[in-house]
């Protein structure tokens, strides 16, 4: 997964919605309001849609359009496997022709064919997802941006999405569940790191004093953290992963009545915000 989005995911699965916070970036709402541990800043958002790539955009119709009907029939389709036997339509013929590779392709409708009655576009979806990439690309660094209740529909199908990858690509073997990760684990690694016992690299694009208001990750000797900036002050720690992948996040840790970074001194907690800083 691109960015810690389990809490993210569980807080759907519970029956929560991703909606624009009124900040900027998105959180999840249930009937109890926000919930906490679910904040998406703008950064964040970035990296999800990019981190996807064009194979979860094309999969849930927010990549190329689809075509449909009289015009699917036109358009046509490669042969068997994806060669030229079989192949129907302008698609075979250009195949045949040797003008594009001998695969399933989806014609561009800058062919000349938006005009065929009967070609059923589903593509609004993909220019709001379009006009949304657009958007992220012109904010300025730190800035949070406002998103419409379209855009955060748009990004829940897509976290669900990657959240089914997920779990579809864990390997079956059950004879070694994964734990969770307390408090006390994930403190002891930030008290080494603030202790300059570790060496801890940024992961994430955005450096902490451009994020300001959001997360940041980061990575220490296989270790993977996100933290909480408030206004270039380390709040909070959202998410960890251990090299032997267990997983810690907010929410578990709050059931725990503690977050790591509180079991840090003042001292650590001070060095650790330091260190951020430079990364």
């Amino acid at each position: 997964m691109p960015i810690p989005v389990i809490p993210v995911i569980a807080a759907l699965a519970a029956g929560g919605s991703l909606v624009p916070h009124a900040a900027g970036g998105m959180i999840v709402t249930s009937a109890a309001g926000y919930v906490v541990g679910t904040y998406l800043s703008t950064a964040a958002i970035s990296t999800i849609i990019y981190s996807a790539g064009a194979t979860a955009l094309a999969a849930l119709g927010l990549g190329t359009a689809a075509v449909a009907g009289a015009g699917s029939a036109i358009i046509g389709s490669a042969g068997v496997f994806g060669t030229t036997v079989g192949a129907s339509g302008l698609t075979g013929i250009l195949m045949s022709a040797g003008l594009i590779s001998a695969t399933p392709i989806a014609v561009p409708v800058g062919l000349g064919l938006a005009g065929i009655t009967g070609i059923g576009v589903i593509g609004y979806a993909a220019v709001q997802m379009r006009k949304m990439k657009r958007r992220l690309a012109e904010v300025p660094v730190g800035v949070e941006l406002e998103f419409s209740e379209k855009d955060a529909k748009l990004i829940e199908k897509l976290i669900k999405w990657l959240g089914n990858k997920e779990i579809m690509n864990q390997p079956e073997d059950d004879s070694h569940p994964t734990s969770i990760l307390t408090a006390h684990e994930v403190s002891q690694v930030l008290k080494e790191a603030a202790l300059d016992k570790r060496i801890m690299i940024r992961s994430s694009i955005p450096s902490w004093n451009e994020i300001y208001h959001g997360l940041m990750s980061v990575e220490t000797d296989g270790w993977q953290f996100t933290f909480f900036n408030d206004c270039h002050t380390l709040d909070y720690c959202e998410y960890c992963r251990s090299p032997d992948g267990r997983v810690g996040t907010l929410e578990f840790w709050q059931r725990e009545g503690v977050d790591p970074v509180d079991l840090l001194s003042v001292s650590e907690r001070e060095q650790l915000e330091r260190l951020l800083a430079t990364l």
